[in-house]
């Protein structure tokens, strides 16, 4: 029987929701200002009767206050943990005025936190070391020879203070001084520059052991010494930390000193190498012939002085098995069984040859020819796409686009189905089949099936989903929600399972896309599978969903 306006208005009004519009229907939304909360909501008069609540937002809260743990078990935790509380308690994750039984300081941590901790000391934070007392930060700033001059502020934020020994305002952090830096950064250089000076006669005496002899006092291991090489009779400015490594000394001196064309001259026949053109630099190539083989390369005098100091290495980069001649390179390309059809540039570039064997056209580089390896078709690590075709057709499978790669869908006719599917030919090499109608497993395509709506009361929510009727497979989608406390709200049956799928995946964007209505239950909750075509029953009604599936599949229709 119909309710009229006044009646229904009534019902509403006494669930405590002031009707905004007049009476719409039993099962369509009929938007209320809550008197509680005073927030909008837009139940439906239906809900209301079956006495399921009416705002969202009301319902929600006391289902959060149903899962408020009880004052003594939480004042119990708190003194377990060494913490008193002053206020009641509120919850899990609101910050709780305690009083530490350690050390008497007023604190304010949350029972979520303290609850999960996993420490053994009990205290606040500052007694368990996660924070730290302002006071004992003062005492580690002064052992830092700075005084503070305003509150302590964080662990790395900058404390203005004053230097107990330079008078200077600094801004040093207490992790610094914690650490052992010093809290005044002029006054660490100068005691680090002070460690790192040694007695003045030892340090002449080093100078004077390289042949230098210094003009000006020393200062310390890492300042510019002015002073004058025995050798060339020049003025340097070494460090003596340099001078001690070997590293620094008379730059003109040194091995990297400007080079000698006689000198290179002779490294160079020294390593079999007669250089053809005038000597230039270190770093610029330079025309030789190798004594051993003859052929003519363009070393660098700076490698070829490295190579000197190694034992059976010459110049030539030929003789080194360094660089491959490129009648070489083809011999080996030809031994394998691959003919070049471009000049050789090196071995790692791909080289286009083709195949004395298949005759195919393929690009392998030198090196992996060089390590045993040669036509990717030969080898069954390329397939091409007339044998592709030929390996679909025999398996049962006619391809109607053309050939791309092995992992890409192909789409084909399958031979014993006559339907259109997706087959990667590397499912199809590998034995494994492609079409979906022809499995005997999991959602069968081409059979009856079923698009379901089910709720579950206990956990406030909807599902949509689909299935095979448990005639056709032994795995029933609906007999294994049901033994999970789901309730069939009504079934809708398709003789082609493509048909449902279509079906749900139009509804289920509906409601994610233009509904906005996110996945509601967790995997958790639902350990059957099927979690991600959930909704929150608060949020849509079952006829709302009911109506929604009927339009999708008119449409489809």
């Amino acid at each position: 029987m119909k309710l009229s306006n006044s009646e229904a208005k009534e019902l509403m009004l006494a669930s405590k929701l002031k009707p905004l519009e007049p009476y719409p229907g039993s099962g369509k939304p009929w938007k209320c200002r809550c008197q509680v909360c005073k927030s909008i909501c837009t139940p439906t008069l239906g809900n209301i009767r079956q006495g399921r609540g009416g705002c969202a937002k009301c319902g929600k809260s006391k289902r959060a206050v149903g899962r408020l743990l009880k004052d003594d078990i939480t004042i119990a935790e708190m003194l377990k943990k060494g913490l008193k509380p002053l206020e009641p308690y509120k919850q899990a994750k609101a910050k709780w005025k305690c009083e530490c039984l350690v050390c008497h300081r007023v604190a304010y941590p949350t029972y979520w936190n303290v609850r999960n901790s996993k420490s053994k000391k009990k205290g606040c934070s500052i007694c368990l070391g996660t924070e730290v007392d302002p006071k004992e930060a003062i005492q580690w700033m002064l052992k830092g020879r700075v005084r503070p001059l305003e509150p302590y502020k964080g662990n790395n934020e900058p404390w203005k203070s004053k230097c107990l020994d330079c008078g200077k305002i600094v801004y040093p952090t207490y992790h610094s001084c914690r650490a052992g830096q010093g809290g005044c950064g002029s006054c660490r250089y100068v005691k680090a520059s002070k460690s790192l000076r040694m007695p003045e006669d030892k340090a002449l005496a080093i100078m004077a052991k390289s042949n230098i002899r210094p003009k000006v006092g020393y200062v310390n291991n890492n300042t510019p010494w002015k002073s004058e090489c025995l050798i060339c009779m020049r003025a340097i400015s070494p460090t003596l930390a340099n001078v001690v490594k070997n590293k620094g000394g008379c730059k003109y001196c040194a091995t990297n000193a400007p080079i000698d064309s006689i000198k290179a001259i002779a490294l160079m026949r020294k390593q079999k190498l007669e250089p053809l053109a005038k000597f230039v630099s270190g770093k610029a190539k330079w025309k030789c012939r190798c004594l051993r083989c003859g052929k003519i390369s363009y070393p660098r005098y700076s490698s070829i002085r490295q190579l000197s100091k190694e034992e059976d290495i010459t110049g030539c980069k030929y003789c080194n098995i360094r660089y491959v001649d490129t009648t070489d390179a083809i011999k080996v390309m030809i031994d394998a069984k691959l003919l070049p059809l471009v000049p050789y540039v090196n071995a790692r570039k791909a080289w286009k040859c083709r195949c004395l064997n298949c005759k195919k056209i393929v690009s392998p580089t030198f090196d992996a020819v060089s390590h045993g390896k040669g036509c990717s078709y030969c080898s069954g690590n390329k397939v091409d796409a007339k044998d592709a075709k030929k390996i679909m057709l025999k398996a049962g499978y006619k391809p109607l686009t053309p050939y791309t790669d092995s992992k890409s869908r192909w789409m084909c006719i399958h031979a014993k189905c006559g339907r259109e599917v997706n087959a990667p030919f590397e499912r199809i090499n590998a034995g494994a089949g492609a079409c979906r109608y022809c499995t005997n497993y999991g959602f069968q395509h081409g059979e009856k099936a079923v698009v379901y709506l089910i709720t579950h009361p206990a956990l406030n929510a909807h599902k949509v989903g689909i299935g095979n009727p448990s005639d056709l497979k032994g795995n029933d989608r609906i007999a294994k929600h049901k033994k999970y406390g789901w309730e069939v709200y009504r079934t809708w049956a398709f003789d082609d399972g493509k048909d449902a799928q279509k079906v749900e995946k139009e509804t289920l964007r509906v409601i994610r896309k233009e509904m906005s209505l996110p996945i509601f239950l967790s995997p958790a909750e639902m350990p059957q599978a099927g979690h991600t075509e959930t909704v929150d029953s608060d949020a849509i009604t079952l006829l709302q969903l009911e109506n929604l599936i009927n339009r999708v599949i008119k449409r489809i229709k």
